[in-house]
């Protein structure tokens, strides 16, 4: 039988022009993911503009770059040794290099000094490695400027570090929303330490034609920027840092959802390959995981979590009132079930004392008592009948003309009040919209009288 093309064509007949480079042909449909798709034709071109840069080609590269093709917001979380800086530099050069005409790769960290120790250490590194050829486009290095851009003068096109905490937040807010390009980069180290600000500026960046974002940390809180932009669809509680190693999130500006890459240090390849602390000096291995769990004491020690494993612990780094587990345990996150009919009244400081300006808030909302329910014992929150007039409460003198009104109208109905005869385990008060005429109260999803962190 007369075969009409080679058998392991990666391009699969794609009719690319004629004399150009397989490298060539690899940037262009990594880029535009087509033929074999961007994942295989990106690791072809990396394995041949750096064959001779010893690059040492593990797993976990694998993983971050197949998240990276497959997603525009991407979140990677590993603990400390993981190689995420490397692999996310490594990925933003490739970037760049498929089309230096028309990219804009931003590396941006806290500081000058952490984007020097770590992205563009290794941007620089990479960089200085390759291999001039006819057929690839460098641009100019100004590696003390933080900059590798495409030609002289060109402030558009190449590759820029930035340090978003040095300097006013307006400041590094102007200076990444100003960058418009065909395709675009943003690559956040540190991002769980990031100013929440910072992040505005990617709904301003997601209007280019392409836009992709890359967040990079180590897992410390849900409730930084990293940890929310790694939170998994179903919520926290649909994910096992035993088990997952991979969850779509709810991404962030740019097109599609997005995806959390956990790298547990667990089953880093330095462990699960026969002399991988050989092989991957660069990797966590079991001797440093033991150290760290002597040093620490317990596997539940937050720092443990974050550097070690690399998934956010049970209990927060930072020290709140209520920290993440109680949270998650008691489903403060979920939302409210509400079982009363609505009732208009109003609110009113009268500011008997101090000099505070009085205030006077109509709104949906009653007068409640703490019920106790008879189906699940759990708190809720009921409207109370033999609720006071509001005009014992307006007795002083109110001078504001323009609240006269209001509080004239308002003598006729009920202040909202909560009785404290029982611990408000999981209480809230909605004050809906005028048009939803009523009051809402919330109780638990689960059954529980007081919140608990088991």
């Amino acid at each position: 039988m007369e075969q009409t093309g080679p058998t392991n064509d990666p391009f699969r007949g794609f009719p690319f022009p004629r004399g150009i480079t397989p490298l060539q042909c690899h940037l262009y449909a990594g880029a535009k993911n087509i033929c074999s798709g961007a994942y295989l034709h990106r690791k072809a071109a990396i394995q041949l503009i750096w064959q001779s840069a010893s690059i040492t080609w593990h797993p976990w590269i694998d993983r971050a770059l197949k998240s990276f093709c497959d997603y525009n917001w991407v979140t990677w979380t590993g603990p400390a040794a993981s190689a995420k800086s490397f692999n996310a530099s490594l990925i933003g050069l490739l970037f760049w290099l498929e089309f230096p005409e028309g990219t804009s790769v931003i590396m941006a960290s806290t500081t000058r000094d952490a984007l020097a120790r770590r992205l563009w250490y290794y941007i620089q590194d990479l960089h200085s490695k390759i291999r001039p050829r006819p057929e690839l486009t460098i641009g100019q290095a100004l590696y003390s400027e933080y900059m590798i851009r495409l030609r002289a003068g060109d402030k558009k096109n190449g590759i820029f570090g930035l340090a978003i905490e040095d300097g006013p937040v307006e400041e590094a807010l102007h200076n990444l929303i100003g960058y418009h390009n065909t395709r675009v980069l943003l690559v956040v180290d540190e991002a769980q330490g990031t100013r929440e600000a910072i992040f505005q500026a990617t709904d301003n960046l997601a209007k280019n034609p392409e836009f992709k974002c890359l967040l990079l940390g180590n897992a410390e809180s849900r409730e930084d920027p990293h940890g929310r932009f790694s939170e998994p669809l179903s919520g926290w509680i649909s994910v096992d840092p035993d088990s997952s190693e991979q969850w779509e999130t709810r991404g962030g500006p740019a097109k599609g959802l997005g995806c959390c890459v956990f790298f547990d240090g667990r089953k880093s390849p330095a462990i699960t390959e026969p002399g991988g602390e050989t092989k991957y000096p660069f990797l966590i291995n079991q001797r440093q995981i033991d150290d760290a769990l002597a040093y620490h004491g317990t596997t539940e020690h937050p720092r443990f979590w974050s550097q070690s494993i690399g998934f956010w612990p049970p209990v927060g780094i930072t020290q709140t009132v209520l920290d993440e587990r109680i949270v998650l345990n008691n489903h403060l996150r979920d939302s409210a079930a509400w079982y009363t009919e609505f009732q208009q009244c109003a609110v009113l400081d009268p500011s008997y004392e101090g000099g505070d300006r009085k205030v006077f808030l109509p709104s949906n909302s009653v007068r409640y008592q703490l019920r106790t329910a008879p189906v699940n014992g759990s708190l809720s929150l009921v409207p109370r009948s033999n609720s006071r007039s509001l005009s014992a409460l307006t007795r002083r003198s109110i001078t504001r003309s323009s609240t006269s009104a209001s509080i004239s109208a308002a003598k006729r109905t009920s202040l909202p009040t909560v009785s404290h005869s029982a611990p408000p385990a999981r209480v809230a008060v909605s004050c809906p919209s005028s048009a939803e005429n009523g009051v809402r109260s919330t109780v638990s999803r689960k059954p529980a009288k007081s919140l608990t962190a088991q």
